[in-house]
């Protein structure tokens, strides 16, 4: 496996994004350190129900502008997200950010896809009798 190569096609990749109607370009091989911090705070505010929604915001914003190539890109982004009109939404930031996310590391961080209507079986069906035995002597051992 030549990993140099691999480099070199994300490096000829193009490296922007739209939203809100402006054009935005972003670093590509970026060193984790650059952003994997911002990364963790991000994910870290997820499991905090004392942050409050700005708080939240701001990380995002953050590591968005992270991933932006040069200080122009950042002011450009928070002139967009300054719109009152055609305002950029918490779920188009997440998007964004997931897709930067997914750009510099080459893993799709989509969510697993559902299991379906219900319509197929993957192995033997429990028959309810058997099931409610067994939790009705799980319920009298505790």
């Amino acid at each position: 496996m030549n990993f140099d190569e691999a480099r070199e096609e994300r490096k000829s990749r193009p490296n922007t994004f739209q939203i809100g109607g402006e054009v935005f370009t972003f670093r590509v091989g970026l060193r984790p350190e650059a952003f994997s911090e911002l990364i963790q705070e991000y994910a870290d505010s997820l499991d905090n129900p004392e942050l409050k929604g700005l708080e939240r915001t701001a990380i995002v914003d953050r590591t968005i502008i992270a991933f932006l190539e040069g200080e122009d890109e950042g002011t450009r982004w928070y002139a967009v997200r300054a719109r009152e009109e055609d305002a950029i939404t918490a779920g188009d930031m997440q998007k964004v950010l997931l897709w930067l996310i997914e750009e510099q590391t080459d893993r799709p961080t989509t969510a697993p896809s559902s299991s379906g209507n219900g319509g197929a079986t993957t192995g033997a069906r429990s028959t309810g009798r058997s099931s409610s035995r067994r939790a009705a002597s799980v319920v009298s051992e505790g």
